[in-house]
């Protein structure tokens, strides 16, 4: 077993979640969490349901999150077992992707776009082999509300006006390199939440699931995260996406005197995205 955990983290907890998670869940030592834990519109029969549904193919999962009780308190413990070659030369060549997601959600921290902190990684090996690896997160704030469920109630308020803040706190992570690979409302937290009168609320976003993420943001990129935004975020209306482009144009300096053709360049990317990689 090897990694790095802060001072004062319970080393045997994590590793008994390390290496029995399965057993650790169903004897309830442990919880299995999903994305509906995130989302506060989710019922606790949406979340049951789709714990049920991941508990009855535990066995057969590669990647899991765990909620545990440690004596430093509770953590997020998120499991990587190794499932393709790739992943097996990042543990020859020493690291994991657990490992990695320490250092980006590390650095991350350092720019003020982290949700929570990781507490460390640790990398269960057979002499230079990697079997299983984890990386420990604090918990989320008591109120931190998800950008999903925060931006619904926003636009029910205010209508296509609430994506003009949601544009300026994407603009306001990419001004800083950030680069989120997989960008959904219920990887993005809302932080520094501001309220005016007859107004839509200004805030910045604060992230989880950084696994996949770059501090030198592209031209590329930035068009990945703008589709993604309008595919998984933004509502599918040529308004609304359009209202929201124009607004990160502003707001970035990217094409500013061109929104409309960083609109086309966007929904070009998206109808390929369409194409290629359909909703289920």
């Amino acid at each position: 077993m090897v990694g790095a955990l802060a001072p004062g983290e319970d080393l045997s907890t994590i590793q008994a979640a390390l290496l029995n998670a399965p057993a650790l869940v169903l004897c309830g030592k442990a919880q299995l969490l999903s994305h509906a834990d995130l989302d506060r519109r989710a019922t606790a029969s949406e979340r049951e349901n789709e714990r049920r549904s991941r508990m009855a193919k535990l066995d057969a999962l590669k990647r899991y999150v765990l909620l545990c009780e440690t004596d430093a308190g509770a953590r997020i413990i998120k499991i990587a077992a190794v499932t393709n070659l790739g992943n097996s030369l990042l543990g020859l060549l020493g690291s994991s992707v657990p490992r990695k997601e320490h250092r980006f959600h590390t650095h991350a921290e350092t720019l003020g776009l982290a949700a929570t902190r990781s507490l460390g990684y640790l990398e269960w090996r057979a002499g230079p082999c990697l079997r299983r690896a984890c990386q420990v997160q604090s918990l989320l704030e008591l109120d931190a509300v998800s950008l999903d469920t925060f931006l619904a109630v926003e636009i029910e308020r205010h209508g296509d006006c609430a994506l003009e803040p949601l544009a300026r706190a994407l603009a306001h992570s990419h001004a800083k390199g950030f680069f989120h690979a997989d960008l959904k409302g219920f990887h993005a937290f809302v932080d520094n939440v501001k309220v005016e009168k007859d107004q839509p609320a200004t805030y910045d976003l604060r992230w989880i699931d950084l696994a996949r993420v770059g501090f030198r943001l592209s031209e590329r990129q930035r068009v990945i995260n703008l589709y993604q935004t309008l595919r998984f975020v933004v509502p599918n209306r040529p308004e609304a996406q359009r209202r929201f482009v124009h607004a990160y144009c502003r707001s970035s300096g990217w094409l500013t005197d061109q929104p409309d053709r960083a609109l086309a360049k966007v929904q070009k990317f998206l109808a390929h995205k369409y194409r290629t990689h359909p909703l289920p």
